[in-house]
């Protein structure tokens, strides 16, 4: 998929790291502005755009009342319970925006609609709002920081 620009001219399919350090520990943002993919399915156009922190919130907050906290200690994980499973439409419907006539960003498609679509259309989306968004479900960072030679977090 070719990037594109949008009306602030920062639309970017490609997926980098959110901040950079910097020695002084300041946080230096190069572009402000949300990731935003074009997507087409079937004959319509719509915009898969990064998470805000609400939908952000939106996406965490499902997994967590959906999940139970078991074991002890560092051996504690969530594991998945009753409704897990919708915190894949619950991310898209918080990021997948319908295009206007002129190609702008639109209104969000509803969840309702969401579920209504093919399983294998809403899994891809959701894994490229995952990428773009740059967020993961719990533990990821946590399991992250233990392989070798990775570097997680904000280091100041």
């Amino acid at each position: 998929m070719k990037p594109t620009t949008t009306e602030h001219g920062h639309w970017s399919e490609k997926s980098e790291q959110p901040t950079k350090p910097e020695s002084n520990g300041q946080l230096i943002f190069d572009n402000p502005f949300p990731t935003e993919v074009p997507v087409i399915i079937g004959t319509e156009q719509f915009i898969l755009r990064e998470a805000d922190e609400t939908a952000s919130c939106k996406y965490h907050n499902a997994i967590y009342r959906s999940s139970t906290l078991v074991g002890e200690g560092e051996d504690r994980k969530l594991v998945p319970g009753d409704g897990f499973a919708d915190v894949e439409p619950i991310l898209v419907a918080a990021c997948l925006y319908r295009t206007t006539k002129e190609g702008q960003r639109g209104p969000l498609v509803p969840y309702e609609e969401i579920m209504t679509w093919r399983a294998d259309i809403v899994s891809k989306l959701f894994d490229k709002a995952k990428a773009i968004s740059h967020i993961g479900t719990p533990g990821e960072k946590e399991k992250a920081k233990n392989l070798p030679g990775a570097t997680v977090g904000i280091s100041a």
